[in-house]
């Protein structure tokens, strides 16, 4: 028999006489996998990273067993040559499950060799990259991307031993003997998409049954990344970061880092890495030293950013709100334009840096995310603006990436997501503002005082309400009530609220409603005069 497990998450086992197929068994979720693809987006279960990567089947003689070790993990596809004229089609990788640190998880398999029916299944943490060795003596030694090491009964599937690798497992995974002992040599650590605590510098790591739990530590020099007639900044991106996120940034089996362009100042970048979200691995310190960022910095400002080259973008920080006006107008823009407000009321963007094919401009408005205002991570866009279901607004992103496919109806404690409920469906309400309330002249440039204010008072930009509609609605609106309880980032720190309190805010909009609601001449206005 000649056994083969792919990234289509079936093991198959064929005849090597007849070349027939014996079995073609699924042992990880399978979803649409079978069906064509067409013009319309497809959840389709697994996706560009489930299945089995890198190591094949193993096989065990004395219990007859075949053993495989998958990820599963889904992803979303449209066959449509106006977005890809290469592919014919595009993938968008199922983002939310790593937001919300729910996978991607992994499965242990044993299936009967000869028949390919399944005889037990073992559910692990994350993906199961890592080979798998049974052994004469009835065990079977596994690994996945969380560090754990199993021992296991190769014939039941109990676990025996979990050790803690701290680091992944995503390789090599052997057994040997030397002078009648066995030991087991691990390859853990490196870049792979894990939680982000378990990355860990690249190191191999052996286990005896009777050697000192104190470890003997032999290290050997670190190269420096070469890559012949190629700048080191560029080979060490190439090396490190391309197999992800892409050469020029547009990203593969990772979101496209294209419009992060606050992260060519090595010091952001730092920062960044530091305390990245999961599923990316925390590379600095550790895989990464001060020296690396600083390279990686300098591509990303060069070849992805281009930073200030006529093609490129300006990397430079969110522009700084200002404004004139009455005490009361000051108040009121100085909520409008924090970060907990401005950062969905960004946009519209013109254009996709870079662009493609057959999508409109309009698709790649986007929220932002955080104190600094960086454009939201997982590359969630708005999507459409109206509901063709039901002629509502909608502003909840492409079918690929819905915001309430995060976002829930309160804000979640665990993973950092924040969230609010629509009173009148007790259901998420999570979304960009409507485009023709976005109060940013360009990407990451706030209005002025006189242009929001301009917008606000004018009903065909503000939802078609007078200042006293307004005033209702930043009484009792849900996501103006959640900006001033924020909750906590990702990284268990306090989300920044707006400088004043919600009941100081309202109080000023009665003032300024008061006041005739006035608006302030702009500086470049009263320049002209």
């Amino acid at each position: 028999m000649l056994a083969i497990a792919g990234k289509g998450g079936r093991v198959y086992g064929i005849d090597r006489e007849t070349h027939s197929l014996v079995f073609d068994t699924p042992v990880i979720t399978m979803l649409r996998d079978q069906e064509p693809l067409d013009g319309n987006w497809k959840l389709v279960c697994p996706g560009v990273q489930g299945g089995a990567l890198f190591n094949g089947t193993a096989y065990d003689p004395k219990t007859g067993m075949l053993y495989v070790g998958m990820g599963d993990h889904c992803a979303y596809y449209i066959k449509d040559p106006a977005i890809s004229s290469v592919l014919g089609g595009y993938v968008w990788k199922d983002w939310s499950v790593a937001a919300k640190q729910r996978g991607p998880r992994g499965w242990i398999t044993a299936l009967d060799g000869e028949t390919g029916r399944v005889i037990w299944r073992f559910h692990t943490e994350s993906q199961v990259n890592a080979g798998l060795v049974p052994t004469k003596s009835g065990l079977l030694f596994a690994g996945d991307n969380h560090g754990n090491l199993f021992a296991m009964d190769a014939s039941s599937g109990k676990v025996l031993k979990r050790i803690d690798a701290k680091g992944a497992l995503n390789n090599g995974l052997i057994s040997y003997q030397v002078n009648g002992e066995q030991y087991v040599a691990a390859a853990v650590g490196g870049p792979i998409e894990n939680p982000s605590s378990v990355a860990g510098a690249l190191r191999v790591t052996i286990y005896g049954l009777h050697d000192s739990d104190t470890p003997k530590i032999v290290t050997v020099d670190r190269l420096a990344p070469q890559i012949p007639g190629v700048q080191p900044s560029n080979a060490l991106f190439f090396q490190v970061c391309t197999q992800c996120h892409g050469y020029f940034g547009g990203g593969t089996s990772a979101p496209p880092i294209i419009r992060q362009s606050q992260l060519a100042d090595p010091k952001l970048l730092k920062q960044f890495l530091e305390t990245v979200p999961p599923p990316m691995p925390r590379l600095y310190p550790g895989v990464l030293n001060d020296e690396d960022v600083d390279l990686i910095a300098e591509h990303l400002r060069l070849i992805v950013f281009k930073c200030g080259q006529p093609d490129g973008q300006s990397c430079e920080p969110p522009g700084q709100p200002s404004t004139g006006g009455t005490d009361a107008w000051k108040a009121i823009y100085s909520v409008l334009t924090s970060p907990r407000c401005l950062n969905c009321h960004s946009g519209p963007m013109a254009t996709c840096i870079p662009p493609i094919p057959g999508w409109p401009a309009r698709a790649f408005d986007y929220p932002r995310q955080g104190d600094d205002r960086h454009p939201h991570y997982y590359s969630v866009i708005r999507g459409p603006e109206i509901d063709t279901a039901t002629g509502q607004l909608d502003n909840k992103g492409a079918p690929f990436g819905r915001c309430d496919t995060c976002h829930g109806i309160a804000n979640d404690r665990k993973t950092g997501i924040p969230g609010a409920k629509d009173p009148n469906t007790g259901k998420t309400l999570w979304q960009l503002a409507p485009s023709q309330m976005a109060w940013e002249t360009s990407p990451g440039m706030p209005m002025t005082g006189g242009q929001l204010c301009a917008q606000l008072t004018d009903p065909a930009r503000n939802g078609n309400r007078t200042p006293e509609e307004l005033l209702r609605h930043v009484e009792t609106e849900p996501l103006v009530l959640w900006s001033f309880t924020p909750g906590i980032r990702p990284n268990g720190e306090e989300r920044t609220p707006p400088p004043l309190s919600h009941g100081a805010f309202v109080d000023a909009f009665r003032a300024w409603i008061a006041e005739g609601t006035p608006c302030p001449a702009d500086p470049s206005s009263l320049a002209k005069r």
